[in-house]
């Protein structure tokens, strides 16, 4: 396989974290996976008959090697931008998928990883704290992935966010198309 894409986190991620909590619909509370050494590739199949127009993703812990995400998508046209971002407990893919016609449809998809133990009430938070267990251990369960699809109706030719210096703000993703013009969308 060849690597056509990879990300990583930026070195100001690794020191410090504003870390938020999410909830569900159930109220359950999810916690960001803010593993430090997370790293993405993305690769397509060098002389592999079947697999023609096939990206493969995968995410790793760089700390372990552990893989702790991967899939893959068919139909890619493999010689347009393929864009990975990593950001916080985020990964997002930008593609052109061939359409029915052999037009490009622009997918953007967006990869939100938490960590498996989900509490059901802040007091069983404390209560883990104060008893000293740890959210993660070097072989921890493996993130649940929340993953988004969207088609963009322009093309994109690279990936950016916004961030402040103490990273406690609300990030935009930022889109640069094809035609260089600069696109926003809010919180990432």
């Amino acid at each position: 396989q060849k690597i056509i894409a990879h990300s990583s986190k930026p070195v100001p991620e690794r020191s410090h974290f504003h870390s938020q909590k999410v909830t569900n619909m159930n109220g359950a509370i999810l916690f960001k996976y803010l593993e430090t050494s997370l790293f993405a590739i993305a690769t397509v199949p060098t002389k592999c008959a079947g697999f023609e127009n096939t990206l493969f993703v995968y995410v790793i812990e760089g700390s372990t090697g552990r893989v702790v995400h991967q899939f893959f998508e068919k139909n890619v046209m493999t010689d347009k931008p393929i864009n990975l971002l990593l950001e916080e407990n985020t990964l997002v893919l930008t593609f052109q998928r061939m359409g029915k016609l052999g037009e490009g449809v622009q997918q953007l998809q967006s990869f939100n990883f938490y960590e498996q133990n989900v509490r059901q009430n802040p007091r069983d938070v404390i209560v883990d704290y104060i008893s000293g267990k740890t959210a993660q251990n070097l072989h921890g369960e493996m993130p649940s992935v929340v993953q988004q699809a969207y088609v963009f109706p322009y093309a994109i030719k690279h990936l950016g966010v916004t961030r402040t210096a103490q990273g406690i703000t609300g990030k935009d993703l930022l889109l640069i198309l094809e035609n260089n013009q600069v696109y926003s969308l809010k919180q990432l």
